[in-house]
């Protein structure tokens, strides 16, 4: 419509705005035997938690593509923060009694700097958006923008408007290099603010200790920020709107395609509710019937030789359910993974089990990490493999660590190396739980919960365990490669405690291999996963 057509022109006269306000671009003539990257304008409905219809957004993308390494880019990798950070700083917040607050830098792509000269073809239609903003900004007293735009416009119409390009001053969405430069630049602000960023997650910053404490996660433009003195956490918005042009969210409700909300107590839920309602739409599972269970209790799939796959979308959803299972849901883990075992051939049988998932996830949908206030503040974890289970011989590992009661940590991965026993595929576990609990344990620390030098880990195999504790070498163990004895020094160093733990209680069972009901249900539990209802808070 007529209407649909002028909200959409001014949500790219905004974006070109935003361009001019930037000096994200110089017009000038296209220099010759040089590389001009292409564009488009994205157009996207940004929506609400609910599903209304909150803006129209538009976004100038360049083509990166076409970008030729070594000459238009160098570096290009840049850090997000890691989803456990992001857990753990909600447990905090439960522990504490935090406020939880989101920051959005607008266009934050346009803050980066570049350290190479990149060409880009000029947006259609700039010519007709640049007059419009021209006269908008005439009737401000701000001449700063009105300056800028009119400097365009004199840059196009000299010596003609044919062979004009964009010389790219700041970084843009889509070049390769983008998002590295927009870290950089968030990263030396935050420094700047006396924030320091923890070697184990360079995106998860802490500022200041006890009532001022301030920690933020970084993921990409999206900022988190837990904070108990609102005086403080208001100097900081200010202090980063000085720099970013910012838009303050208030109190977190939704960020990454997940819920939060705080119950009556101050706890925090982490759900990703409407995640799993689009899938069900996705894949035309709404009306479905739903299951108790993510996974028919030993269940065999075998791997098709040959053939032709049929034509289901069977990698677009294990890939979706991926998202969901290493960051809310740990209870689809091992299914999940199991299934992506046959990403590159499969069959209806595997298909039907992708779509059990989700018709368990529609009867599980309200389910939510709870994190609640313990006052224990204590990193545990558990350690199991189930030998031989993989339709390779391989074992599988399965791992989680739990923080003021509820899992912030957990794994499901098949073994790289074929196990001679049961034994030694326990040991390969508890060395892969062991790398993954000196990771915690610096994030904890370096978030000033706690100065935690030891962390317990329990496994379900005694065999294992005295591999672990005693160097002992003999017919069964003398084999096993030299990176597997890690877990031998890290509890010699006294950074892992072992402890035996029956197999009934054994709750990393559920990363290991598909369980039934009531086992599956108790383990769930306890890993913090709940349909707790939403009360008070927000």
């Amino acid at each position: 419509t007529e209407e649909d057509k002028a909200l959409w022109e001014d949500a790219i006269k905004s974006e070109i705005r935003a361009h001019i306000k930037n000096g994200t671009w110089e017009i000038t003539k296209k220099p010759p035997n040089r590389n001009v990257v292409g564009y488009r304008m994205i157009l996207k409905e940004k929506l609400n938690p609910d599903g209304t219809l909150e803006r129209r957004k538009a976004r100038l993308v360049a083509q990166g593509f076409s970008q030729r390494p070594g000459i238009d880019f160098s570096e290009t990798y840049s850090p997000v923060v890691k989803m456990k950070s992001l857990r753990l700083l909600m447990s905090i917040a439960a522990e504490e009694n935090l406020e939880i607050s989101q920051l959005d830098v607008t266009t934050a792509y346009l803050n980066g700097t570049l350290d190479e000269e990149i060409f880009m073809k000029k947006p259609e239609g700039l010519e007709e958006y640049l007059n419009k903003i021209l006269i908008e900004e005439s009737q401000n007293e701000d001449k700063t923008i009105f300056i800028k735009t009119r400097k365009m416009i004199e840059d196009l119409a000299k010596d003609g408007f044919e062979n004009k390009v964009c010389s790219l001053k700041r970084a843009l969405y889509g070049l390769k290099q983008a998002g590295r430069q927009w870290f950089k630049k968030l990263d030396a602000r935050l420094k700047e603010l006396k924030f320091q960023p923890s070697f184990a997650d360079p995106c998860f910053y802490i500022r200041g200790e006890g009532g001022e404490k301030i920690l933020i996660a970084v993921y990409v433009d999206d900022l988190v920020i837990l904070s108990a003195n609102r005086e403080k956490l208001d100097e900081l918005k200010e202090d980063l709107s000085r720099t970013f042009e910012m838009r303050d969210i208030g109190k977190i409700n939704y960020c990454l395609g997940i819920e939060f909300s705080r119950d009556k107590d101050g706890g925090v839920l982490m759900s990703q509710e409407k995640y799993i309602n689009k899938l069900l739409k996705t894949f035309r599972m709404e009306k479905s019937k739903t299951m108790r269970t993510p996974m028919e209790a030993n269940l065999k799939l075998e791997k098709p030789l040959e053939g032709v796959c049929p034509d289901v979308p069977y990698q677009s959803l294990i890939g979706s359910l991926m998202y969901l299972a290493t960051a809310t849901r740990p209870d689809i883990m091992y299914s999940v993974s199991y299934l992506s075992q046959f990403n590159t051939c499969y069959r209806n049988d595997h298909w039907a089990a992708a779509k059990r998932v989700l018709r368990y996830l529609k009867g599980t949908r309200s389910h939510a990490l709870h994190f609640r206030r313990t006052g224990i503040k204590e990193l545990t974890g558990m350690a199991d493999a189930n030998w031989g289970s993989c339709i390779d011989g391989r074992s599988y590992t399965g791992y989680c660590f739990d923080y003021n009661g509820t899992a912030i940590s957990w794994e499901s991965r098949k073994q790289r190396t074929v196990a001679q026993s049961t034994a030694e595929s326990e040991y390969m576990a508890l060395t892969e739980a062991a790398k993954e609990a000196m990771h915690l344990k610096r994030l904890i620390n370096h978030a000033k919960q706690i100065n935690q030098s030891t962390v317990e880990i329990l496994t379900d195999n005694q065999a294992a365990l005295g591999w672990a504790i005693d160097p002992i070498v003999n017919a069964k163990s003398k084999h096993i490669a030299l990176k597997e004895h890690f877990i031998r020094e890290a509890v010699e160093k006294k950074d892992i405690h072992l402890e035996y733990c029956p197999t009934q209680d054994m709750t990393a069972d559920i990363f290991t291999k598909a369980l039934s009901g009531p086992k599956f249900f108790t383990f769930r539990r306890r890993l913090g996963l709940d349909a707790a209802a939403r009360e008070g808070g927000y």
